[in-house]
This record gives C-alpha cells, structure tokens and sequence, in this order.
C-alpha cells in the first residue's frame, strides 16, 4: 500500500465563471450547472514531493485518483451523476489539463468533486498563469 498525502479544497464558482459558463451553454437555469459548489481533491503519493519516486512524475499517483473516485461515489448519503463524470486524465483538455471530475448529489444540492495530483495541480497552476499572462 502506497502512503499518500491527501488535501481537500473547497470553492463555490466565482460569479463571472457562473455568467460565463450560462452564456457558452446557452442555458440560463442555475438547477443545470453541477459545479457551483466544489471540492478539489489533491493527492500527493509519499516521496513526490521530495524529489519523486524514480519514476515520471506525471504518473506518479494516477491510479489513485481512480481509487479515490470509486470512494467519493459510494459516499453514503451522496448520489452520485453517471453522466456527469469527466476523465481528462485519460483524455487530457488540450491544454494538458489533468483531473477526474464527478458530480454528487446531497440534499437536493449538487456538488462537483475534482481529483487530481499534486504534479498535476502544480501543472494546471502553471497553466493558468502562464495563459493570464499570455492575456496581457
């Protein structure tokens, strides 16, 4: 068994994203958006942080997001959306983007989950700041 280091993030969608997704989708029903309210699950597997495991980083840790899928969605007291699961591990946005995305229902209210690892959030914040930067 692999030692891992976990960290949970949450954030509600900032208000223009919120207009902006409305606008792209062309779909003004807030009951439609799944992502108001997320939780951003980071997995750091032991020995990545410092240094790495030998192997390639990008790989380092991958499986367990798919483990730590299976888990969020059999959450009890949580339902989980069949058709509002997103691998873009296995088919990365094509800016290199990498992360499991899941949306849970509790309560009536729905909660998107996101599951990545700490290379790939390292590299998801790269990529953000470099396309801000680019937007200048």
């Amino acid at each position: 068994m692999q030692d891992v280091e976990i960290e949970v993030v949450g954030r509600t969608k900032e208000l223009y994203s919120l207009w902006h997704k409305m606008e792209m989708k062309h779909d003004r029903n807030l009951d439609h958006i799944t992502d108001l309210v997320a939780l951003r699950v980071i997995l750091t597997p032991r020995g990545e942080s410092k240094g790495g495991s030998g192997g390639d980083p990008a790989d380092s840790g991958t499986w367990l997001c798919y483990h730590v899928l299976g888990l969020v969605q059999h959450l009890p007291g949580f339902q989980p959306m069949p058709t509002k699961v997103k691998d873009y591990i296995s088919f990365p946005k094509p800016n290199g983007y990498q992360s499991l995305h899941t949306a849970l229902m509790y309560n009536g209210q729905s909660i998107e989950v996101q599951i990545r690892t700490a290379y790939s959030e390292s590299s998801t914040v790269f990529l953000d700041f470099t396309c801000a930067a680019l937007d200048k």
